[in-house]
């Protein structure tokens, strides 16, 4: 149900206008529609962090920031399945798309192949880059490296990782883990105690839930005590 301060836009349009944008900041037409892109996905997916409200921090990132709009990514070394990508300093999408495209074409010669991304900036929702691998019958994997306001499970940690799978019944599943692994092997316990973390699995929950049915969650009323 749409809001009394909401204002409902048409998705093309949207995608239309915030492309025109990163074009008059010197991007290409293909790396403009490629960001514009993403962010409108990120949106759409009910990811609003990383949707268009990231335009006015990456025009000033591109034309006062120093982030080289032109920025071609280019694979710097390569080892079989193993690449690296260096982003010339590009936008994060552009390089992390790049890669992305990369390791599809390498796994489908060998079966599976991983890249790393180096020189390049803010990526916004990786889960837009692990779904590039479903068009291909795979399974896509994006993490990356964030900053400690990050939320996660356990948000001790800073490192959201993102698997995407084909298969029909799980095409639009996304899980993030939070060094899950390093918790399990080393016997450690989660760094919350039990109604933090109540709380922490309805927060996620309530996100999921708000971007299925698109209207917000109260989390007193949806689960009480928390």
């Amino acid at each position: 149900m749409e809001q009394e301060n909401e204002t409902r836009v048409d998705a093309g349009k949207l995608l239309d206008l915030v492309q025109a944008v990163f074009e008059t900041c010197e991007m290409s037409r293909d790396d403009a529609h490629l960001l514009a892109d993403s962010l409108v996905d990120a949106d759409m997916s009910g990811v609003h962090s990383h949707g268009v409200l990231r335009v006015p921090e990456y025009v000033k990132k591109v034309t006062v920031d120093g982030v080289d709009p032109k920025g071609r990514p280019s694979v710097v070394k390569d080892e079989g399945a193993c690449l690296v990508v260096d982003g010339k300093n590009s936008m994060g999408q552009i390089g992390s798309a790049f890669a992305m495209r990369q390791v599809i074409d390498r796994a489908g010669d060998i079966g599976m192949a991983a890249a790393g991304v180096r020189g390049s900036n803010h990526c916004g929702a990786v889960g837009y880059f692990a779904r590039m691998a479903l068009k291909h019958d795979m399974i896509g994997i994006a993490t990356t490296k964030a900053t400690s306001n990050v939320f996660h499970v356990f948000p001790a940690e800073d490192k959201p990782f993102i698997l995407q799978y084909p298969e029909p019944q799980l095409s639009e599943y996304a899980l993030e883990l939070a060094a899950f692994a390093d918790y399990v092997t080393d016997g450690q316990a989660g760094p919350t105690d039990a109604v933090s973390e109540r709380r922490s699995l309805a927060i996620i929950q309530a996100g999921y839930e708000s971007a299925k049915h698109g209207r917000p969650v109260n989390l007193q009323e949806r689960f009480g005590g928390l």
